[in-house]
């Protein structure tokens, strides 16, 4: 609430308080507003967003095609260890699991894993499934109840 108390001023009054330590974050809001780059920009987004062309489309494959290359060439790299980004990122190529202890939790979850909200490829495990992915868990005192493993693999499980 700080920072947005910050660079918008009349906040202030909705979340009440005079001065902010966060006065690093400032907009100049004449000076943004009157900006001619700006009033492009915006314009162009409004005008894109609002009336696409006939070739959005065909243009946001195109986009979709290079970013997944990029990604594809990317994770190859860190797999094949021939950079220091794989360490330096905390590139984990098995996936990520996360772990959930809630009895009412997991039930929820089996129901509707990604709770509607993700196009992210994962699965809900439980049980045996859990200490397949990640053996270390059998040592812990409390055992997780469910958990969600979200590969960096898309494709069947």
């Amino acid at each position: 609430i700080a920072v947005t108390k910050s660079f918008i001023p009349f906040t202030r009054y909705l979340f009440g308080g005079e001065h902010e330590p966060y006065q690093f974050f400032h907009i100049d809001w004449f000076d943004t507003l009157s900006d001619p780059f700006f009033l492009r920009w915006s314009a162009t987004f409004a005008k894109t967003s609002l009336f696409p062309s006939s070739d959005q489309n065909r243009l946001q494959m195109e986009q979709l095609s290079f970013t997944n290359y990029a990604v594809k060439d990317m994770v190859q790299m860190m797999e094949d260890k021939k950079d220091s980004m794989a360490k330096t990122s905390g590139f984990n190529p098995t996936g990520s699991l996360s772990l959930s202890y809630d009895v009412v939790d997991a039930k929820k979850k089996a129901a509707n894993p990604t709770h509607g909200n993700t196009l992210e490829p994962s699965k809900q495990l439980t049980g045996e499934d859990i200490t397949s992915v990640e053996p270390s868990v059998i040592n812990q005192e409390q055992k997780p109840t469910s958990a969600k493993f979200s590969s960096t693999r898309t494709g069947p499980w």
